[in-house]
Protein backbone atom coordinates (compact mmCIF):
# COMPACT_ATOMS: atom_id res chain seq x y z
CA UNK A 1 0.00 0.00 0.00
CA UNK A 2 2.98 2.12 0.68
CA UNK A 3 5.83 3.38 -1.06
CA UNK A 4 8.46 1.62 0.97
CA UNK A 5 12.21 1.27 0.11
CA UNK A 6 15.54 -0.16 2.27
CA UNK A 7 18.85 0.97 1.77
CA UNK A 8 21.77 -1.34 1.15
CA UNK A 9 25.43 -0.66 0.02
CA UNK A 10 24.87 3.06 -0.38
CA UNK A 11 21.59 2.43 -3.06
CA UNK A 12 18.47 2.46 -2.54
CA UNK A 13 16.75 -0.44 -3.25
CA UNK A 14 12.80 -1.94 -2.58
CA UNK A 15 11.70 -3.91 0.70
CA UNK A 16 10.06 -6.47 -0.95
CA UNK A 17 11.88 -9.31 -0.55
CA UNK A 18 11.79 -10.08 3.97
CA UNK A 19 10.00 -6.53 5.42
CA UNK A 20 10.62 -5.78 8.94
CA UNK A 21 6.84 -5.14 10.63
CA UNK A 22 6.76 -2.34 12.54
CA UNK A 23 3.55 -1.56 14.73
CA UNK A 24 1.50 1.53 13.12
CA UNK A 25 1.33 2.86 16.66
CA UNK A 26 5.17 2.87 16.54
CA UNK A 27 5.91 5.35 13.98
CA UNK A 28 4.77 9.00 15.11
CA UNK A 29 2.58 10.92 12.25
CA UNK A 30 5.01 13.19 9.97
CA UNK A 31 4.17 16.74 11.56
CA UNK A 32 7.20 17.60 9.86
CA UNK A 33 6.06 16.96 6.18
CA UNK A 34 2.66 18.68 7.33
CA UNK A 35 4.17 21.84 8.59
CA UNK A 36 6.70 21.97 5.32
CA UNK A 37 3.41 21.58 3.29
CA UNK A 38 1.94 24.50 4.75
CA UNK A 39 5.07 26.35 5.13
CA UNK A 40 6.39 25.70 1.38
CA UNK A 41 2.45 26.38 -0.60
CA UNK A 42 1.92 29.62 1.63
CA UNK A 43 5.61 31.05 0.18
CA UNK A 44 4.21 29.83 -2.98
CA UNK A 45 0.84 31.32 -2.50
CA UNK A 46 2.14 34.73 -1.74
CA UNK A 47 5.20 34.77 -4.36
CA UNK A 48 2.64 33.76 -7.25
CA UNK A 49 0.35 36.81 -6.64
CA UNK A 50 3.35 38.95 -5.76
CA UNK A 51 4.26 37.93 -8.94
CA UNK A 52 1.41 39.69 -10.36
CA UNK A 53 1.50 42.39 -8.64
CA UNK A 54 5.22 42.82 -9.70
CA UNK A 55 4.46 42.32 -13.66
CA UNK A 56 1.35 44.53 -13.50
CA UNK A 57 3.38 47.52 -11.68
CA UNK A 58 5.73 47.33 -14.96
CA UNK A 59 3.21 47.57 -17.53
CA UNK A 60 2.56 43.53 -18.26
CA UNK A 61 -0.45 43.11 -20.98
CA UNK A 62 -2.45 40.31 -20.42
CA UNK A 63 -0.65 38.12 -22.62
CA UNK A 64 2.39 38.56 -20.59
CA UNK A 65 0.90 38.03 -17.04
CA UNK A 66 -0.38 34.22 -18.69
CA UNK A 67 2.95 33.55 -19.95
CA UNK A 68 4.34 34.27 -16.00
CA UNK A 69 2.15 31.74 -14.88
CA UNK A 70 2.47 29.36 -17.43
CA UNK A 71 6.06 29.08 -17.88
CA UNK A 72 6.49 28.89 -14.19
CA UNK A 73 4.20 25.79 -14.07
CA UNK A 74 5.77 24.81 -17.62
CA UNK A 75 9.19 24.14 -15.73
CA UNK A 76 7.48 22.14 -12.65
CA UNK A 77 5.76 19.96 -14.77
CA UNK A 78 8.65 19.22 -17.02
CA UNK A 79 10.97 18.52 -13.33
CA UNK A 80 7.75 16.32 -12.00
CA UNK A 81 7.97 13.45 -14.86
CA UNK A 82 11.39 12.97 -13.30
CA UNK A 83 11.45 13.81 -9.98
CA UNK A 84 9.21 11.28 -8.82
CA UNK A 85 11.77 8.63 -9.84
CA UNK A 86 15.05 10.29 -8.64
CA UNK A 87 13.59 10.98 -4.99
CA UNK A 88 12.64 6.78 -5.15
CA UNK A 89 16.75 7.04 -6.15
CA UNK A 90 18.20 9.86 -3.61
CA UNK A 91 15.66 10.14 -0.78
CA UNK A 92 12.76 11.98 -0.50
CA UNK A 93 14.26 14.22 2.23
CA UNK A 94 17.13 14.95 -0.29
CA UNK A 95 15.48 15.48 -3.62
CA UNK A 96 12.88 17.92 -1.06
CA UNK A 97 15.55 20.12 0.56
CA UNK A 98 17.73 20.62 -2.35
CA UNK A 99 14.55 21.59 -4.54
CA UNK A 100 13.11 23.74 -1.97
CA UNK A 101 16.83 25.85 -1.22
CA UNK A 102 16.72 25.86 -4.76
CA UNK A 103 13.43 27.71 -4.94
CA UNK A 104 13.98 30.09 -2.37
CA UNK A 105 17.20 31.50 -4.52
CA UNK A 106 15.63 31.92 -6.97
CA UNK A 107 13.06 34.03 -5.68
CA UNK A 108 15.25 36.31 -4.05
CA UNK A 109 16.29 36.74 -7.82
CA UNK A 110 12.84 38.21 -8.78
CA UNK A 111 13.55 41.61 -7.20
CA UNK A 112 16.28 41.79 -9.95
CA UNK A 113 14.31 42.05 -13.02
CA UNK A 114 13.95 44.97 -14.85
CA UNK A 115 11.02 44.02 -16.53
CA UNK A 116 8.23 41.63 -17.21
CA UNK A 117 10.51 39.35 -19.69
CA UNK A 118 13.16 39.03 -17.68
CA UNK A 119 10.50 36.70 -15.55
CA UNK A 120 9.75 35.22 -18.43
CA UNK A 121 12.96 33.95 -18.14
CA UNK A 122 13.39 33.44 -15.02
CA UNK A 123 10.06 31.62 -13.53
CA UNK A 124 10.48 28.61 -15.33
CA UNK A 125 13.69 27.69 -13.34
CA UNK A 126 11.53 28.61 -10.21
CA UNK A 127 9.22 26.24 -11.02
CA UNK A 128 11.80 23.21 -11.58
CA UNK A 129 12.86 24.08 -8.46
CA UNK A 130 9.79 22.99 -6.59
CA UNK A 131 9.16 20.33 -8.76
CA UNK A 132 11.88 18.29 -7.06
CA UNK A 133 9.87 18.99 -3.41
CA UNK A 134 6.06 17.77 -3.84
CA UNK A 135 6.18 14.16 -5.51
CA UNK A 136 9.32 13.65 -2.96
CA UNK A 137 6.96 14.98 -0.19
CA UNK A 138 3.98 12.64 -1.54
CA UNK A 139 6.46 9.42 -1.99
CA UNK A 140 7.95 10.32 2.10
CA UNK A 141 4.25 10.97 3.33
CA UNK A 142 3.25 7.31 1.72
CA UNK A 143 6.45 5.57 3.29
CA UNK A 144 5.35 7.13 6.98
CA UNK A 145 1.54 6.43 7.10
CA UNK A 146 0.40 2.55 8.30
CA UNK A 147 -1.25 0.71 5.65
CA UNK A 148 -4.88 0.47 5.33
CA UNK A 149 -7.25 2.97 3.36
CA UNK A 150 -8.39 4.17 6.79
CA UNK A 151 -5.26 5.97 7.93
CA UNK A 152 -4.22 7.09 4.64
CA UNK A 153 -6.76 8.53 3.98
CA UNK A 154 -6.47 10.46 7.12
CA UNK A 155 -2.90 11.82 6.62
CA UNK A 156 -3.56 12.46 3.05
CA UNK A 157 -6.34 14.66 4.59
CA UNK A 158 -4.25 16.27 7.74
CA UNK A 159 -1.57 16.59 4.18
CA UNK A 160 -3.67 18.60 1.85
CA UNK A 161 -5.66 20.71 4.68
CA UNK A 162 -1.86 21.41 5.13
CA UNK A 163 -1.04 22.43 1.91
CA UNK A 164 -3.99 24.28 0.76
CA UNK A 165 -4.41 26.44 4.19
CA UNK A 166 -1.13 27.96 3.27
CA UNK A 167 -2.37 28.49 -0.28
CA UNK A 168 -5.47 30.31 1.26
CA UNK A 169 -3.41 32.52 3.54
CA UNK A 170 -0.73 32.89 0.84
CA UNK A 171 -2.75 35.19 -1.47
CA UNK A 172 -4.13 37.41 1.66
CA UNK A 173 -0.59 37.64 2.92
CA UNK A 174 0.41 39.12 -0.50
CA UNK A 175 -2.63 41.30 -0.58
CA UNK A 176 -1.30 42.72 2.92
CA UNK A 177 2.43 43.38 2.47
CA UNK A 178 2.28 44.38 -0.94
CA UNK A 179 4.20 48.23 -0.71
CA UNK A 180 4.80 49.99 -4.58
CA UNK A 181 7.75 51.40 -2.87
CA UNK A 182 9.35 48.22 -1.43
CA UNK A 183 8.19 45.47 -4.14
CA UNK A 184 10.75 42.89 -2.95
CA UNK A 185 9.48 42.83 0.21
CA UNK A 186 7.50 39.38 -0.44
CA UNK A 187 9.92 37.89 -1.99
CA UNK A 188 12.33 38.04 0.40
CA UNK A 189 9.73 36.60 3.10
CA UNK A 190 9.07 33.66 0.96
CA UNK A 191 12.93 33.13 0.56
CA UNK A 192 13.35 33.04 4.38
CA UNK A 193 10.52 30.63 4.96
CA UNK A 194 12.01 28.84 2.29
CA UNK A 195 15.02 28.24 4.69
CA UNK A 196 12.67 27.79 7.34
CA UNK A 197 11.32 24.78 5.67
CA UNK A 198 14.74 23.46 4.70
CA UNK A 199 15.62 23.16 8.48
CA UNK A 200 11.78 21.22 9.13
CA UNK A 201 12.32 18.72 6.93
CA UNK A 202 16.08 18.07 7.66
CA UNK A 203 14.54 17.15 11.37
CA UNK A 204 11.92 15.42 9.91
CA UNK A 205 12.24 11.24 10.34
CA UNK A 206 12.48 9.16 7.20
CA UNK A 207 12.75 10.40 3.61
CA UNK A 208 15.64 7.73 3.22
CA UNK A 209 14.89 4.14 3.51
CA UNK A 210 10.92 3.51 4.02
CA UNK A 211 9.44 1.51 6.95
CA UNK A 212 6.97 -0.91 5.77
CA UNK A 213 3.94 -0.78 7.91
CA UNK A 214 2.45 -3.75 9.46
CA UNK A 215 -1.14 -4.40 8.03
CA UNK A 216 -3.80 -3.68 10.72
CA UNK A 217 -6.58 -6.16 9.79
CA UNK A 218 -7.43 -8.93 7.14
CA UNK A 219 -10.26 -5.93 6.33
CA UNK A 220 -7.08 -3.51 4.93
CA UNK A 221 -5.45 -6.72 3.07
CA UNK A 222 -8.92 -6.56 1.24
CA UNK A 223 -8.37 -3.10 1.04
CA UNK A 224 -5.67 -2.84 -1.10
CA UNK A 225 -6.31 -0.72 -4.32
CA UNK A 226 -3.86 -1.74 -6.61
CA UNK A 227 -5.49 -4.89 -6.37
CA UNK A 228 -9.15 -3.46 -7.23
CA UNK A 229 -9.82 -4.39 -11.03
CA UNK A 230 -10.80 -0.62 -11.97
CA UNK A 231 -7.88 1.17 -9.95
CA UNK A 232 -6.42 2.30 -12.99
CA UNK A 233 -9.25 3.40 -14.84
CA UNK A 234 -9.83 5.80 -11.74
CA UNK A 235 -6.49 7.17 -11.05
CA UNK A 236 -6.26 8.36 -15.01
CA UNK A 237 -9.65 9.40 -15.11
CA UNK A 238 -8.94 11.59 -11.59
CA UNK A 239 -5.72 12.65 -13.35
CA UNK A 240 -7.99 14.27 -16.18
CA UNK A 241 -10.51 16.20 -14.05
CA UNK A 242 -7.10 17.56 -11.71
CA UNK A 243 -5.61 18.85 -15.20
CA UNK A 244 -9.06 21.13 -15.72
CA UNK A 245 -9.04 21.69 -12.45
CA UNK A 246 -6.08 23.61 -12.62
CA UNK A 247 -6.33 24.88 -16.05
CA UNK A 248 -9.23 26.77 -14.21
CA UNK A 249 -6.91 27.96 -10.62
CA UNK A 250 -4.29 28.99 -13.13
CA UNK A 251 -6.58 31.13 -15.00
CA UNK A 252 -8.18 32.68 -12.03
CA UNK A 253 -4.67 33.25 -10.38
CA UNK A 254 -3.27 35.54 -12.95
CA UNK A 255 -6.29 36.77 -15.07
CA UNK A 256 -8.22 38.15 -12.38
CA UNK A 257 -5.51 40.61 -10.62
CA UNK A 258 -5.24 42.93 -14.07
CA UNK A 259 -8.97 42.47 -14.05
CA UNK A 260 -9.64 43.50 -10.14
CA UNK A 261 -7.31 46.49 -10.64
CA UNK A 262 -8.47 47.14 -13.91
CA UNK A 263 -10.53 50.81 -14.11
CA UNK A 264 -13.75 48.45 -14.36
CA UNK A 265 -13.38 46.89 -11.48
CA UNK A 266 -11.04 49.00 -9.41
CA UNK A 267 -10.37 46.90 -6.37
CA UNK A 268 -7.33 47.29 -3.84
CA UNK A 269 -4.90 44.82 -4.03
CA UNK A 270 -5.82 43.68 -0.41
CA UNK A 271 -9.53 42.96 -1.80
CA UNK A 272 -7.68 40.97 -5.00
CA UNK A 273 -5.90 38.99 -2.40
CA UNK A 274 -9.45 37.96 -0.62
CA UNK A 275 -10.86 37.61 -3.74
CA UNK A 276 -8.42 34.83 -4.69
CA UNK A 277 -8.50 33.46 -1.43
CA UNK A 278 -12.12 32.31 -1.89
CA UNK A 279 -10.94 29.92 -4.31
CA UNK A 280 -8.33 28.12 -2.11
CA UNK A 281 -10.87 28.17 1.04
CA UNK A 282 -13.41 26.18 -0.91
CA UNK A 283 -10.44 24.09 -2.05
CA UNK A 284 -9.68 23.33 1.82
CA UNK A 285 -13.10 22.90 2.48
CA UNK A 286 -12.98 19.97 0.33
CA UNK A 287 -10.09 18.37 1.84
CA UNK A 288 -11.92 18.48 4.98
CA UNK A 289 -14.99 16.96 3.96
CA UNK A 290 -12.74 14.23 2.01
CA UNK A 291 -10.91 13.50 4.98
CA UNK A 292 -13.88 12.35 7.08
CA UNK A 293 -15.30 9.78 4.74
CA UNK A 294 -13.68 6.95 2.35
CA UNK A 295 -17.48 6.62 0.59
CA UNK A 296 -16.01 9.25 -2.51
CA UNK A 297 -12.98 6.50 -3.24
CA UNK A 298 -13.81 4.39 -5.94
CA UNK A 299 -17.11 6.26 -7.01
CA UNK A 300 -17.12 8.59 -10.36
CA UNK A 301 -19.78 10.61 -9.72
CA UNK A 302 -17.81 12.95 -7.32
CA UNK A 303 -15.83 13.86 -10.18
CA UNK A 304 -18.25 14.63 -12.63
CA UNK A 305 -20.41 16.44 -10.17
CA UNK A 306 -17.27 18.90 -9.33
CA UNK A 307 -16.85 19.18 -12.65
CA UNK A 308 -20.19 20.03 -13.64
CA UNK A 309 -20.72 22.85 -11.11
CA UNK A 310 -17.25 24.48 -11.80
CA UNK A 311 -18.39 24.97 -15.08
CA UNK A 312 -21.55 26.80 -13.88
CA UNK A 313 -19.13 28.93 -11.82
CA UNK A 314 -17.24 29.82 -14.60
CA UNK A 315 -20.22 30.69 -17.00
CA UNK A 316 -21.41 32.97 -14.23
CA UNK A 317 -17.71 34.59 -13.60
CA UNK A 318 -17.65 35.75 -17.28
CA UNK A 319 -21.33 36.18 -18.09
CA UNK A 320 -22.64 38.06 -14.88
CA UNK A 321 -19.89 38.12 -12.32
CA UNK A 322 -19.41 42.05 -11.35
CA UNK A 323 -18.15 42.60 -8.15
CA UNK A 324 -15.88 41.22 -5.82
CA UNK A 325 -19.01 38.72 -3.86
CA UNK A 326 -19.80 37.33 -7.16
CA UNK A 327 -16.13 36.59 -8.46
CA UNK A 328 -15.45 35.26 -4.76
CA UNK A 329 -18.77 32.85 -4.96
CA UNK A 330 -17.83 31.62 -8.59
CA UNK A 331 -14.09 31.16 -7.60
CA UNK A 332 -15.20 29.32 -4.60
CA UNK A 333 -17.19 27.18 -6.42
CA UNK A 334 -14.29 26.04 -8.68
CA UNK A 335 -12.23 26.01 -5.81
CA UNK A 336 -14.55 23.28 -4.08
CA UNK A 337 -14.51 21.48 -7.66
CA UNK A 338 -10.62 21.46 -7.46
CA UNK A 339 -10.44 19.90 -4.09
CA UNK A 340 -12.35 16.91 -5.25
CA UNK A 341 -10.48 16.01 -8.11
CA UNK A 342 -6.95 16.80 -6.45
CA UNK A 343 -7.71 14.86 -3.45
CA UNK A 344 -9.07 11.80 -5.95
CA UNK A 345 -6.15 12.18 -8.21
CA UNK A 346 -3.69 12.08 -5.30
CA UNK A 347 -5.35 9.41 -3.50
CA UNK A 348 -5.22 7.28 -6.65
CA UNK A 349 -1.72 7.57 -7.06
CA UNK A 350 -0.25 6.97 -3.69
CA UNK A 351 -2.05 4.20 -3.22
CA UNK A 352 -0.80 1.82 -5.56
CA UNK A 353 1.95 -0.16 -6.17
CA UNK A 354 5.10 0.63 -4.00
CA UNK A 355 7.68 0.05 -5.65
CA UNK A 356 6.22 2.97 -8.34
CA UNK A 357 4.88 5.39 -6.16
CA UNK A 358 7.62 8.21 -6.34
CA UNK A 359 7.00 7.87 -10.08
CA UNK A 360 3.37 7.88 -10.08
CA UNK A 361 2.66 11.32 -7.73
CA UNK A 362 5.65 12.86 -10.01
CA UNK A 363 3.03 12.28 -12.73
CA UNK A 364 0.48 13.64 -10.54
CA UNK A 365 2.35 16.92 -10.16
CA UNK A 366 3.27 16.55 -13.43
CA UNK A 367 -0.53 16.65 -15.00
CA UNK A 368 -1.54 19.33 -12.55
CA UNK A 369 1.20 21.49 -13.86
CA UNK A 370 0.39 20.97 -17.38
CA UNK A 371 -3.10 22.44 -16.46
CA UNK A 372 -1.39 25.36 -14.87
CA UNK A 373 0.82 25.76 -17.78
CA UNK A 374 -2.33 24.94 -20.38
CA UNK A 375 -4.40 27.43 -18.41
CA UNK A 376 -2.02 30.73 -18.14
CA UNK A 377 -1.07 30.61 -21.98
CA UNK A 378 -4.43 29.84 -23.47
CA UNK A 379 -5.96 32.36 -20.52
CA UNK A 380 -3.93 35.16 -21.52
CA UNK A 381 -4.10 34.86 -25.29
CA UNK A 382 -7.81 34.82 -25.08
CA UNK A 383 -7.99 37.60 -22.43
CA UNK A 384 -5.62 39.83 -25.12
CA UNK A 385 -7.80 39.16 -27.74
CA UNK A 386 -11.11 39.01 -26.53
CA UNK A 387 -11.15 40.71 -23.46
CA UNK A 388 -10.03 39.69 -19.71
CA UNK A 389 -13.79 38.36 -19.20
CA UNK A 390 -13.69 35.76 -21.76
CA UNK A 391 -10.82 33.13 -20.30
CA UNK A 392 -13.62 32.63 -17.52
CA UNK A 393 -15.37 30.72 -20.50
CA UNK A 394 -12.52 28.85 -22.10
CA UNK A 395 -12.09 27.04 -18.70
CA UNK A 396 -15.71 26.01 -18.90
CA UNK A 397 -15.16 24.67 -22.51
CA UNK A 398 -11.66 23.17 -21.27
CA UNK A 399 -13.97 21.10 -18.16
CA UNK A 400 -16.64 19.84 -20.57
CA UNK A 401 -14.52 18.27 -23.02
CA UNK A 402 -12.62 16.97 -19.64
CA UNK A 403 -15.98 15.70 -18.92
CA UNK A 404 -16.80 13.89 -21.95
CA UNK A 405 -13.63 12.40 -22.50
CA UNK A 406 -13.88 10.96 -18.94
CA UNK A 407 -17.39 9.66 -19.98
CA UNK A 408 -15.97 8.29 -23.08
CA UNK A 409 -13.37 6.24 -21.07
CA UNK A 410 -15.14 5.06 -18.73
CA UNK A 411 -18.30 3.06 -21.21
CA UNK A 412 -15.48 1.98 -23.26
CA UNK A 413 -14.21 0.07 -19.99
CA UNK A 414 -17.75 -1.14 -19.19
CA UNK A 415 -17.88 -2.30 -22.87
CA UNK A 416 -14.62 -3.65 -23.15
CA UNK A 417 -14.92 -5.55 -19.67
CA UNK A 418 -18.58 -7.45 -20.28
CA UNK A 419 -20.09 -5.67 -17.10
CA UNK A 420 -20.88 -2.37 -15.19
CA UNK A 421 -18.58 -1.11 -11.99
CA UNK A 422 -19.53 -2.30 -8.85
CA UNK A 423 -18.09 -0.65 -6.01
CA UNK A 424 -18.12 -4.14 -4.67
CA UNK A 425 -16.35 -5.23 -7.66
Amino acid sequence: MNCDTQEAGGFEVEAAARPVPVPAGSVPKPYGIFASAFLIDLAVACLMLSLQFLAVSMGAIPRVLGMIGAFGSGGYAATCVLAGGVADRIGRKRSATIGIFSAAVIWLLYTRAPNPYWLLAMVPFGGAALGMVWPAVQAWLAERTASGQRALNRNLGLFNVSWSAGLLIGPLVAGYIWRDDFRALPFVLCAATGGVVVIVLLLTPGGGPGVRQQRQSAADDADSTHEHAWWPVFMRLAWLGNFSSWFAGATIQTMFPKLGLSAEMALSHRLVGIVIFCYWGALMGAFFLARTTQRWQFKIWPLLVAEAVSIVGMVYAAVYANSAIAFGVCFAISGGAAGVTYVSSLFYSITGPPESCGKRTGFHEAILGVGSLAGGLISGEVATMFGLRTPYLAVATIILLVVLAQALVWTSRARATGSHYSPNA
